[in-house]
């Protein structure tokens, strides 16, 4: 038995919830399922007390079911859907355990014993008393009869129902570790899987940059890019040189530092006969901006002293910081050559050029280098995978894996740790990274490292939440579902903007055959093992429905609405995870069909280039209305006739043919240009990925509205100078009620005619 008094501050307020209470707790070790029941009481009679204060009903008669009771109280507000899975946990149980004949276990016992303090304390502190705040759990004391080697022992057992490694297939765990070992020094009640995934959050310690600091772990998560072998060739170029100036441009966050730390301290030989300027907005003294110190460091190659001395440096600075430093007034020194290179590189157009090189100065820009490449019909980051793979590798140097076996080793299996063998699936790595690369695209934004792994720890780690709270034989079915890596991604607002941003993707949006049949076969089915085998492909998502196996084949138990709801929605996103068919199915045709625009456009595709001017010439008669072939109207709907002129254009494609597999270094918009009947006039269109869906949706029948006109602007500009452009005299009046049409045109003698049009 354990405390005398559980739930005492309870029996001043409710004698019944009391006397409840204090039966589970002195059965949980004596007797699990007579405990669990009990707790099922508890939950009804809460409800009674809660509905008799509410509705002012004294009759007991007159109370609804315990599933209704529970259902129109929720729906009232009078407890949030946290306190209302809580109360459905120990309905749902308890239910089972009056109608499974087979021992109960000891581990739902423990969480109901929890669950019923945590609802004692939440009805003391809103109908009890104001004041009253609920003391710490205290996790009841085992019996005489049940020692602390027994209770262990269940625990172990529990765990070990979860804790099979998920190993990527075709991938072998490394036993040997002649390399990263980490620190073996927490004590019971910490993780050290958490402990190193809080080292990929933006706000530790590992996160800031610092050139001649590159820890262990940061070498370890380095991946190598193209950038690099780049940077390298210039360093090894520059070692036939006297004199060289390598900027190193960019934005903030987007791994400058990182990159000269990493070279720095492991091929300091290329780098030792430079100088390393890591932050040109720092001063050095008050009196000085951080133009005057940057152009005192850069004294050497202004044009007095260019031709001076040996000097070779380094200089990482932010796109911005550069245009700012070429156009000030150095008074009595000048880099006007500074300023002609920096302007023949095409660092500030849409050119993209990796590296230009000349004389005594190089530029590396790094917003010229994508984070993905560009594949016929697919986008996808090398680069974000191989941090995904340096993160989940089962391999014995990879620190995140080490720390994942050593709290298995201690029994120590958390939310996390499932959420760690998600991320582990090959799949849900695949459709992660294609995610990203899309929103990238859609949303034009720049994910640094320092983001990206800030991702990778949200992902895993549920915030806010006490690690305790976290341990498997700790947690609910739903609170399972609750901190799984498809809940934190996609039902977790204000995380990160990244997740706020990626939530756009999520499948429960959408509609399609196969959603609608595991929609169909969640409601109807009896056989919830069923379900999850024919649609959820992966053991590790398994792992998030199995509480629910056997809880749901009871026919007393049916979940209220918001926990069905709930857990459908999770279903459909591990379904959405584990399925490579369902991803295709529900990835917009639109984004589909510019990846494939994207590539032939890179390439200079002749065939495919003229695909994407036909899908826009079909857009540009669609976007206001057409009568009638080469015709688009030009005046408001609104009014009783509407105006339409014939427009003359033809595309003047000019496609620079570059025949790459893949592409690393690319535009992600295209730009189209069209020339009149004459070819004197000419106009440009410039297409990124959300104009195109939206004159992919034209096309398709979709009417824009008053935002899609303001979010088109650059098309509704576009079409207004292609009708000036057309210069054609020739109009079309079409009256909507009488639906006849009539022509309006020059004829032979230069005179108007007007003449109805037949059909």
């Amino acid at each position: 038995m354990s405390e005398k008094h559980f739930c005492s501050f309870l029996e001043e307020y409710s004698e019944s919830l009391y006397n409840l209470a204090q039966k589970v707790d002195e059965l949980v070790y004596v007797d699990a399922t007579s405990s669990i029941i009990q707790g099922r009481k508890f939950a009804e009679n809460l409800l009674k007390e809660i509905y008799r204060e509410e509705k002012d009903v004294k009759d007991e008669r007159f109370f609804p079911k315990l599933y209704d009771m529970l259902h129109e109280l929720y729906r009232e507000g009078i407890f949030d859907k946290k306190l209302q899975e809580e109360i459905d946990f120990l309905r749902l149980n308890g239910n089972r355990a009056v109608h499974d004949e087979k021992e109960h276990s000891q581990i739902v016992a423990l969480k109901v014993h929890k669950k019923v303090f945590k609802l004692a304390g939440w009805y003391t502190e809103v109908y009890g008393s104001p004041n009253f705040e609920t003391p710490n759990y205290v996790e009841p004391k085992a019996t005489p009869n049940v020692n602390e080697d027994y209770i262990q022992e269940l625990i172990r057992q529990h765990i070990s129902q979860y804790t099979a490694p998920s190993v990527d297939q075709g991938t072998e765990v490394e036993e040997k570790n002649d390399g990263y070992q980490i620190a073996e020094d927490l004590g019971e009640d910490q993780s050290y899987l958490v402990r190193e995934l809080n080292r990929l959050k933006a706000s530790s310690q590992e996160a800031l940059e610092n050139v001649g600091n590159f820890s262990e772990f940061k070498n370890y998560l380095h991946v190598e890019r193209k950038i690099q072998k780049n940077l390298e060739a210039e360093l090894e170029k520059a070692l036939e040189q006297d004199k060289k100036l390598i900027l190193l441009s960019g934005s903030v966050g987007d791994g400058k530092s990182h990159l000269l730390s990493y070279i720095s301290e492991n091929i300091p030989e290329k780098i030792r006969d430079f100088t390393i300027i890591n932050d040109a907005t720092e001063s050095n003294s008050p009196d000085k901006n951080s133009m005057d110190t940057l152009r005192e460091k850069l004294e050497r190659f202004s044009d007095q002293r260019l031709t001076d001395g040996k000097e070779k440096v380094i200089l990482a600075i932010n796109l911005g910081v550069l245009n700012n430093f070429v156009s000030y007034d150095h008074t009595n020194l000048t880099f006007n050559k500074l300023e002609k290179f920096v302007e023949n590189s095409g660092l500030f157009s849409e050119e993209i050029t990796e590296v230009f090189d000349r004389d005594e100065f190089s530029i590396i820009n790094f917003s010229d280098y994508q984070p993905f490449q560009l594949k016929a019909n697919k986008v996808f980051s090398k680069y974000f995978d191989d941090i995904f793979h340096k993160v989940t590798e089962s391999n014995s140097n990879n620190p995140f894996y080490q720390a994942y076996q050593k709290d298995l080793q201690r029994n120590f299996y958390t939310a996390v740790h499932l959420n760690y063998e998600l991320l582990s699936d090959g799949n849900t790595k695949n459709i992660l990274n294609r995610l990203i690369c899309h929103l990238i695209l859609e949303e034009k934004i720049v994910i640094s490292t320092r983001t990206f792994l800030n991702f990778v720890a949200d992902l895993l780690i549920p915030s806010e939440v006490n690690l305790s709270d976290l341990r498997i034989e700790n947690m609910t079915e739903f609170e399972r579902i609750e901190h799984s890596l498809p809940a934190l991604l996609f039902d977790r607002q204000g995380r990160s903007d990244l997740i706020d941003s990626i939530q756009k993707y999520d499948p429960i949006h959408n509609r399609s055959k196969t959603l609608d049949e595991i929609i169909n076969s969640l409601y109807s089915t009896k056989d919830f093992n069923k379900v999850m085998g024919d649609y959820i492909k992966d053991e590790a998502y398994k792992k998030i429905f199995e509480p629910f196996i056997s809880l749901l084949q009871s026919k007393e138990n049916n979940l209220e609405d918001e926990s069905f709801q709930s857990l459908t929605k999770i279903f459909i996103r591990a379904a959405y995870f584990t399925d490579s068919y369902l991803q295709e199915e529900l990835e917009e045709n639109s984004m589909k069909q510019y990846i494939r625009f994207l590539y032939g456009y890179n390439r200079g595709e002749e065939n495919t280039i003229i695909d994407i001017y036909e899908s826009v010439r079909k857009a540009i008669f669609a976007w206001k209305g057409s009568p009638k072939k080469g015709y688009v109207y030009i005046n408001n709907m609104a009014e009783s006739y509407r105006v339409a002129q014939k427009v003359d254009f033809n595309p003047f494609p000019n496609p620079k043919v570059n025949l790459k597999e893949v592409f690393e270094s690319f535009t992600t918009t295209m730009e189209l240009t069209f020339v009149d009947q004459s070819n004197t006039k000419r106009i440009s269109l410039e297409i990124d990925y959300p104009l195109y869906e939206l004159l992919y949706k034209v096309s398709s029948g979709y009417r824009p509205n008053k935002k899609d006109y303001e979010d088109g602007l650059a098309f509704t500009t576009f079409m207004d100078q292609l009708i000036s452009m057309s210069n054609n005299s020739d109009l079309l009046i079409h009256f909507h009620e009488d639906e006849e049409l009539f022509s309006l045109e020059k004829n032979f003698m230069r005179a108007f005619a007007f003449e109805k049009v037949e059909n």
